[in-house]
């Protein structure tokens, strides 16, 4: 095989570049830019879930609901202009509220839609929770717990982890990256020193931040907050030295496996803001297709304050024009190279 590529390539043959065959396909209409998408998303699944998102999205099902959408836009956009072309039929040709009721029904749609990308990133990427709490508080147990393995070494003396520890596992169909990291404490060499800011750096990363606290000792009254942009939880670990009632936060117990399922379903609910089994074909997957359904809507409401406004009715007409357009965008109408180049350097390989 390797001889015959080599004899192809001097004969005036070149590798693919990456993507190249579905960028063919997509500039000669045989696939549209969401269909296109999803083709990289299927070879870069790291999940079942991930992958029957982006094989639903192969099918076209959530270009099946742009199209749909953007023709009521279509639609739209036909009744007020007609009566910019036929000024002669006058007002009462064009009901203005009609209009703006439906262009306000139009960006309701679309925004619900859009609102999805929260989870359909998270189905696509997977999520990442970093542990952190002092030493001996019992992060690395409940790692082990939480992977259903041993992975990160458990011992008495304090400090066994030097920097952090990861781990992947499946959740509901989600990918979810677990990091044990150093706890913290005051370094005793410069080496630990390193070890110490790893592991905050590493976190700093993660979508979410878990808080431990061991039974062991007296729980803060004020939760530490870091103020970033990660969701944040706290428990309480070796929960089975304590009594329920003696703290609001969910009791964990690497031990016995207590409030483990419930820690799990936690994290995946601080991240989800959706049904984890919502509707496949129906979700958004790229920042890309996120960003043009938002302008969308954003158009459709600035149409609808135009009418509010009293406004003439060419600049309603501007507004439900710029919109569709951001649709057809969706879809991969009139994207610019740059948008091209960008989205299928994404792939790994020539397909």
């Amino acid at each position: 095989m390797s001889r015959l590529l080599r004899a192809a390539i001097e004969a005036g043959a070149r590798h693919a570049e990456a993507g190249e065959f579905t960028r063919r396909a997509f500039q000669n209409g045989k696939l549209d830019l969401i269909r296109a998408e999803a083709i990289s998303d299927v070879i870069a699944a790291s999940s079942e879930r991930a992958w029957r998102l982006a094989q639903a999205q192969l099918d076209g099902s959530l270009g099946s609901k742009v199209t749909s959408l953007r023709a009521q836009a279509t639609e739209l956009l036909a009744e007020v202009e007609a009566c910019i072309d036929f000024p002669e039929e006058g007002e009462p040709y064009l009901d203005n509220s009609a209009v703006a009721e439906k262009a306000t029904l139009l960006a309701d749609e679309i925004s619900l839609l859009s609102n999805t990308f929260t989870l359909g990133k998270v189905l696509r990427e997977g999520i990442e929770v970093a542990i952190s709490g002092p030493v001996n508080s019992g992060k690395s147990s409940i790692f082990n717990r939480l992977i259903d393995r041993e992975r990160a070494i458990v011992d008495s003396l304090p400090g066994t982890t030097r920097d952090f520890v990861e781990a992947s596992v499946v959740w509901s169909g989600i990918q979810v990256t677990l990091i044990d990291t150093a706890g913290t404490r005051k370094a005793e060499s410069r080496v630990e020193l390193q070890g110490i800011e790893l592991g905050r750096k590493r976190a700093a990363e993660a979508d979410v931040l878990l808080h431990v606290h061991s039974a062991e000792e007296p729980i803060p009254r004020s939760l530490p907050v870091t103020g970033g942009p990660q969701m944040e939880l706290h428990i309480v670990t070796k929960g089975d030295l304590l009594d329920r009632a003696e703290t609001p936060l969910l009791l964990t117990s690497a031990k016995t496996g207590e409030g483990v399922e419930q820690l799990r379903q936690a994290i995946l609910d601080a991240v989800c803001t959706r049904d984890t089994e919502a509707n496949d074909g129906h979700i958004v997957t790229s920042e890309r297709q996120r960003a043009l359904l938002e302008a969308a809507a954003a158009g459709f409401r600035q149409a609808y304050q135009a009418f509010a406004a009293h406004a003439p009715v060419e600049i309603m007409a501007l507004e439900i024009r710029e919109a569709t357009q951001r649709l057809a965008e969706v879809m991969g109408e009139r994207v610019g190279e740059e948008v091209l180049d960008q989205l299928f350097g994404r792939f790994c390989i020539g397909k």
